[in-house]
């Protein structure tokens, strides 16, 4: 009797652990794969920049190194978590891009990557641009006074003028892709914004710059596709832009990461040309059942 116990006992142990088993596999994926980045990234002179590259992982893989088309190598400073599921997880690798900037624009939409025990493989990764270093600037006619972003994807940038010129217009990358779900406001008769300078400038941190410093956040001035362009700016002026992200529950960007300047082009009455940079960063979260789904479309889209 006790034997039979004693084997009935391990026949359910023995189909436990193999239930288990086929489950924990189920619930894999089939291979790691990069999600979509959409960065637009310029070289500077005085250093090299660095860019945060997102993929999804069973718990075994493990990043061995990266190599970029067209770079002269892209070093892994480190691999960190970003997100754990209990049977995969979204990982962050930061790449500092290093070695001579280069001449012309390029366009990087896949990178080869090599895992730890696996061959280099290519790897889709949305779209990276890489820019030379701009040779057009802000110099000190433009001032930033103040800028910030959170949580719920919104964002301000604060400037002060310091002659008198027009304000010709705007531009950013993946416009085309975006142009309904990134909102851009442009407040440049904002009084408010002169007593926010003074304050910064003589350190009175009081209830009003506390105040003052929130009201940033608070959306003002015109919709930005709706000005009307140029608009003379004059010595002294402030210029205030408000942005947010806005994706639909049915959006086919909203799981994807942004990273690019929104840039103020200026001219001055001399013919100069000037830019103001407004820094758009998105990253998004994502649940078990998103990742799972973009893991069968990367399986179906590799076939």
């Amino acid at each position: 009797m006790n034997f039979k116990r004693l084997t009935t006992c391990i026949v359910i142990a023995v189909l436990l652990y193999v239930g288990n088993l086929v489950y924990y596999q189920t619930q894999q994926i089939d291979g790691p794969f990069f999600l979509s980045h959409y960065y637009d990234v310029e070289f500077r002179e005085d250093r090299n920049p660095t860019v945060e590259l997102y993929y999804v992982t069973n718990k075994q893989h493990e990043l061995g190194h990266i190599d970029i088309p067209g770079v002269d190598r892209a070093y892994v400073i480190y691999d960190h978590f970003y997100q754990q599921f209990p049977h995969f997880q979204i990982k962050k690798a930061v790449v500092e891009i290093q070695g001579q900037y280069v001449a012309d624009s390029l366009s990087i939409k896949e990178i080869d990557v090599q895992f730890f025990n696996e061959d280099l493989k290519k790897y889709s990764i949305g779209e990276m641009i890489l820019r030379p270093p701009s040779d057009i600037g802000s110099e000190q006619t433009i001032a930033h006074l103040a800028s910030g972003g959170s949580s719920d994807h919104t964002s301000f940038s604060a400037f002060e003028i310091n002659e008198q010129m027009e304000l010709v217009g705007y531009e950013y990358a993946f416009e085309n892709k975006l142009s309904d779900e990134l909102e851009l406001f442009l407040d440049y008769e904002n009084e408010e914004l002169r007593d926010f300078k003074e304050k910064i400038q003589t350190k009175e941190y009081d209830e009003e710059f506390d105040y003052m410093q929130r009201n940033m956040w608070t959306i003002s001035g015109l919709k930005m596709n709706e000005v009307t362009f140029p608009i003379t700016v004059k010595k002294n002026d402030h210029i205030k832009v408000n942005s947010a992200f806005r994706f639909d529950e049915d959006s086919r960007n909203e799981n994807k990461f942004y990273r690019f300047d929104v840039r103020l082009l200026f001219e001055t009455e001399e013919g100069s040309k000037l830019v103001a940079r407004n820094y758009m960063n998105y990253q998004p979260h994502f649940t078990s059942s998103e990742i799972k789904n973009l893991a069968t479309k990367v399986g179906e889209r590799d076939e």
